[in-house]
């Protein structure tokens, strides 16, 4: 363990890493929170009647 901590002392300014990551992920995830939520009502409608896979629809009017 004291060469990981020697390694990561030796980085100028290592310790502001982890802060721009957490920001990047909060920024990201706030961004798709807010678009998930201002979806239009046609566009959820209509994703939830496409199929998941061609082959699903063949097989069942084959059968």
């Amino acid at each position: 363990m004291r060469i990981v901590t020697s390694l990561f002392d030796s980085i100028h300014g290592v310790y502001w890493f982890p802060v721009i990551a957490v920001f990047i992920f909060l920024i990201i995830f706030v961004a798709m929170t807010i678009h998930t939520l201002t979806l239009n009502k046609t566009f959820e409608e209509d994703a939830k009647r496409m199929p998941f896979d061609a082959d699903e629809i063949n097989n069942i009017r084959e059968l």
